[in-house]
């Protein structure tokens, strides 16, 4: 497999890999890319994996602390509004609620 190559960028802004370089990357139709701008230059960084793994360490941290996702769920309300107080101030919350609405 060629580990350097020249594609060029359609109207949109998308360019393809060759399947080669696509296979060898495990890379399919909707992988995850992230792109870093290095100088003149844009480094790709397949996500796929990482963020499996990612999303594989969570889970075990949940399960470990014995927390649900209808755990998460149900504090989602207490969560949300703990951080709009922090960011917003307790004022903010107030005149809404005065209001009769929700942030």
């Amino acid at each position: 497999m060629d580990t350097v190559g020249i594609t060029r960028l359609d109207d949109k802004g998308r360019f393809s890999l060759p399947k080669a370089m696509r296979t060898t990357l495990g890379l399919g139709e909707g992988s995850t890319m992230a792109y870093v701008k290095v100088g003149e230059a844009i480094m790709l960084i397949p996500q796929d994996k990482h963020l499996a793994d990612l999303m594989e360490a969570a889970t075990q941290t949940l399960e470990r602390a014995g927390i649900s996702v209808q755990d998460m769920l149900d504090d989602l309300p207490e969560a949300r509004a703990a951080v709009v107080e922090e960011h917003y101030g307790k004022d903010f919350l107030n005149k809404e609620k005065a209001r009769g609405s929700q942030p």
